[in-house]
């Protein structure tokens, strides 16, 4: 099978439309006219690579497997964490045996105080006071946060944008 290119077609039109220009002549001018034994004069083929062919895919027969689940940078809270999912409060919690707080209200001021596990934040325009925590995590989902640590805390992640952290990082 032959495949015809956009520039092959281009060029084929174009000699079609001269042969017939060529064929017609001027009207009316028996003058010019070939004798049996000329022939009429054709253009020479162009000496021009030709194009490559543009392969075309089957879609139905490429096998299609699910996407993998996009790692999320949230955690999910274990059932002895502490939840906060009000906004627009003013909230205090005492942990207990390090005890993980995960934190999703937006506009929250949260105070926490005993010995927390992870402070999770998860949310936008926060305040919070944290007594004692192992690790402080804000997500990228975290912005205009701003976290006073009472001592520093052993790992702080902060993911998100323009969050202050005072006096949490040693």
């Amino acid at each position: 099978m032959r495949t015809v290119t956009p520039r092959r077609a281009t060029l084929a039109l174009l000699l079609a439309l001269a042969a017939t220009a060529c064929s017609s002549g001027a009207e009316g001018d028996t003058s010019a006219e070939a004798s049996p034994s000329e022939s009429p004069t054709t253009a020479p083929a162009p000496t021009e690579e030709p194009e490559p062919e543009i392969a075309v895919t089957d879609w139905t027969e490429i096998e299609t497997t699910e996407p993998a689940e996009p790692e999320a940078d949230e955690e999910e809270p274990g059932p002895d964490a502490h939840t906060v999912h009000e906004s627009d409060a003013e909230l205090a919690h005492h942990c207990e045996n390090g005890e993980d707080v995960f934190l999703y209200g937006t506009n929250v001021q949260l105070t926490l105080t005993g010995s927390c596990g992870v402070v999770y934040v998860e949310s936008r325009t926060n305040g919070l006071y944290v007594a004692e925590a192992t690790e402080i995590m804000l997500t990228q989902r975290s912005a205009n946060t701003s976290i006073y640590c009472e001592s520093p805390v052993p790992r702080v992640n902060n993911l998100g944008d323009m969050n202050l952290l005072m006096g949490c990082v040693s």
